[in-house]
């Protein structure tokens, strides 16, 4: 009864508008966000400290980075809305900028959310400030107007610099980063940082027919590599993660299907999140409800559901 309330009522078709501002901050696009952002807290405290890396409760300063840089990365989505030819549309089928909210505006919370995010960030780490001047430079069009273009690289760029600012905010001493223990460890999870990257881009890109083997032969070699870092460094996450996530890219390589395709992006990313999001158990409950809340609004907004974990045959995967 609830459940047929939620998903078949009409009223939630008249709710659902009020959530089109919220909705073009692209919430889904922070599980990737936070789970990078994790891993280099993660990988910052099992280098100094390996002893205390379950569990961990997150500071003032750290929720307020968290907050600031999610603000920042939002303001970087609408950015790349509105600077593609196709407003950055998810999956091809959901357009909001010019369909449901008017593009001058779009650019005023642009700017809103560029200036809130930054100054967060700056009161809660200022060492932070230089990588928001890289994530503007890289990717946005606020410094590059006129070559500027979303693509993979903005995408694997601003996945790079989030995994730094996480590693950089849990532990700043540079004279132990030259180490090759260090070394190894922040390769490891750079690995990752560029799997999810790349998984986003499918994501957003999932219905296009140019699926390159390259691109799964390039992650399963990232993934081998993570793996291999993690065993010999006994790091239980990127060592058990790799593993998890591996046979999901040999799959897609192997029968190059639509299915697995999806299999492999949101099982990626969700094996990650769990692994990685244990040892900072506060980002659990608001994925959930960040995953919840996406689930509707797509839905009553659009009949698109998104994002499925379900996936059991090809017949409308990506509906």
């Amino acid at each position: 009864m609830v459940k047929k309330f939620f998903r078949d009522h009409p009223v939630h078709r008249k709710i659902v508008p009020f959530l089109d501002y919220l909705f073009l901050l692209r919430p889904t696009y922070f599980f990737a966000i936070w789970i990078v952002f994790c891993a280099g807290m993660f990988s910052s405290q099992f280098i100094h400290d390996s002893n205390l890396i379950w569990g961990e409760k997150l500071s003032l300063n750290s929720i307020l980075l968290i907050i600031g840089l999610s603000s920042f990365t939002s303001a970087c989505f609408i950015n790349w809305q509105l600077n593609s030819e196709t407003n950055f549309p998810l999956q091809k089928k959901v357009f909001l900028i010019n369909k449901k909210i008017n593009s001058k505006n779009a650019m005023i919370v642009q700017y809103i959310l560029f200036t809130f995010g930054a100054i967060l960030i700056g009161i809660s780490d200022f060492i932070m400030l230089p990588f928001l001047v890289l994530i503007l430079y890289f990717c946005t069009s606020i410094v590059n107007k006129n070559k500027f273009k979303p693509n993979i690289v903005s995408i694997i760029a601003l996945s790079i610099l989030i995994y730094l600012m996480g590693y950089f905010h849990k532990h700043f001493l540079l004279s132990t980063q030259f180490e090759f223990k260090n070394i190894q460890i922040i390769f490891s999870y750079l690995f990752f940082a560029i799997i999810i990257a790349i998984l986003i881009q499918k994501d957003r890109d999932f219905d296009s027919d140019t699926n390159s083997v390259l691109n799964y032969i390039v992650l399963i070699f990232l993934c081998i590599l993570a793996g291999i870092n993690g065993f010999l460094l006994n790091d239980p996450i990127s060592s058990t993660a790799s593993i998890s996530i591996l046979p999901f890219l040999i799959m897609v390589l192997i029968r190059n299907s639509h299915i697995d395709l999806l299999r492999a992006i949101r099982y990626s990313l969700l094996i990650l999140a769990v692994f990685i999001f244990s040892t900072y158990p506060q980002f659990i409950w608001i994925s959930i409800c960040v995953y919840i809340l996406s689930k509707y609004y797509y839905w009553h907004r659009f009949d698109f559901h998104y994002p499925k974990l379900v996936l059991e045959n090809d017949r409308n995967n990506t509906k």
